[in-house]
């Protein structure tokens, strides 16, 4: 019989009669009652974790596939570390972390780190999976990969020539 029980937001609303009419008359709820707004607030809860995770391991997934592929380009040679930045976008909105609003538009080369102004975290890109939790979880936040490809075509025309003149 406490009056917080109107500000959980996953509470099933449909109860709120039943807890705020035996709030003002002093008496408590019945065993079944209970048992049925806490089975569906907990239902609520496990369905908002659900989606939590989902989200932030689909938008973890996404970044890391396209970090593997910048990593895969280097290591068969195509491109050099130099020739890459990232480039951190997060998404506009009210529900966009302060630390990662501030870091829109923020640029590093690959090998750097992105510094939240907030927290202090180092991160390779949103949802880095070694920065904590509260940098990544509920993160709708993205990186671009992009490669200067100008730089790339005259690293490998100087390859050429050395190769050539060998």
């Amino acid at each position: 019989l406490d009056v917080r029980y109107f500000t959980r937001t996953l509470r099933d609303k449909r109860f709120d009669s039943v807890v705020r009419k035996a709030i003002e008359a002093g008496q408590p709820l019945s065993v079944a009652d209970i048992e049925r707004i806490t089975g569906r607030y907990s239902d609520r809860l496990l369905r908002a974790r659900a989606k939590t995770i989902s989200r932030s391991e689909g938008n973890r997934a996404m970044n890391a596939g396209r970090a593997e592929g910048v990593v895969q380009m280097i290591q068969r040679g195509e491109i050099l570390p130099e020739h890459v930045t990232i480039i951190w976008d997060a998404t506009p909105g009210p529900r966009t972390r302060d630390s990662h609003r501030a870091l829109n538009g923020h640029t590093i080369k690959w090998g750097e780190f992105f510094v939240s102004p907030v927290t202090g975290a180092l991160m390779r890109w949103p949802h880095d999976e070694n920065a904590p939790a509260a940098e990544t979880v509920n993160c709708r936040c993205s990186a671009r990969f992009r490669i200067d490809w100008k730089a790339v075509m005259l690293w490998r025309r100087k390859l050429d020539r050395l190769a050539a003149s060998a």
